[in-house]
């Protein structure tokens, strides 16, 4: 099934949906399914959402100016030459200890079949820096790239986006978790994520490019992250087990 639609549409794929779960039970390394799915559930908040950061301070310098975060993230010379204990610094330690790149959520995106590039440039530019802002949601939230990782922040993450599909994610994944290591604190630390990332400023809308240099704990207190995700950092056996990207796990 095609997952390309129009961006600013409104309309719910409940099958597309179901199919994109089963694929990924059946394979929890399919990336492609969990495009599938977020676009599938998205509804209406990728126009809502664009349409607040288009109308943000930010939003209305970086669709002037050009301004593309990607490039910025995939600058590693310009990311080391900036202070150490820098939010930039604790990025560059998140990639490389995850094996990733800030290209790769992009590239993962358009090999499952989502073709933005046929988007106004506008929307392209917004959806590369919302993609890309994932791994900067890991850092500050502090959930690492494990797959119970992935669980945590993608709750963490929904109060953001809106998107129905990342806590269906969330919460399969947190289900299948919970199956697999019984007495861990599986739903609750998902929970703790969706807790969590409600209290904070509006993500997608963050200056992320000035925060770069500032010192990591200066920048969660700025955005509004005053504690630690005790609950993930509880399981410690299920982390070890989910060294994998996927957010469903079987």
């Amino acid at each position: 099934m095609d997952i390309n639609e129009n961006p600013l549409g409104y309309r719910f794929n409940p099958l597309i949906a179901v199919d994109a779960i089963r694929n990924l039970i059946r394979n929890k390394e399919d990336t492609a399914q969990v495009f599938r799915l977020l676009v599938a559930l998205r509804g209406n908040t990728f126009a809502r959402n664009f349409k607040r950061f288009e109308a943000s301070p930010v939003g209305a310098r970086v669709l002037a100016n050009k301004e593309d975060l990607v490039d910025v993230l995939s600058d590693r010379a310009y990311l080391e030459s900036l202070p150490k204990g820098s939010l930039s610094h604790a990025l560059i330690t998140f990639f490389d200890s995850c094996g990733i790149s800030p290209q790769g959520l992009n590239d993962a995106a358009h090999e499952a079949g989502l073709n933005d590039q046929h988007f106004p440039e506008d929307l392209v530019r917004y959806a590369g820096r919302l993609r890309v802002q994932h791994d900067l949601w890991h850092v500050i939230g502090g959930y690492g790239c494990d797959g119970f990782g992935e669980v945590c922040n993608l709750a963490f993450s929904y109060p953001h986006s809106k998107n129905i599909g990342m806590m269906v994610l969330a919460i399969v994944g947190a289900h299948n978790y919970a199956k697999a290591f019984p007495g861990e604190p599986i739903r609750s630390a998902m929970w703790e994520g969706y807790q969590r990332g409600k209290r904070l400023i509006w993500l997608i809308g963050v200056d992320w490019e000035k925060l770069l240099p500032l010192p990591l704990e200066d920048v969660r207190k700025t955005l509004g992250v005053t504690d630690t995700p005790k609950r993930y950092m509880a399981a410690p056996r299920v982390i070890a087990a989910s060294g994998t990207m996927a957010p469903i796990a079987a």
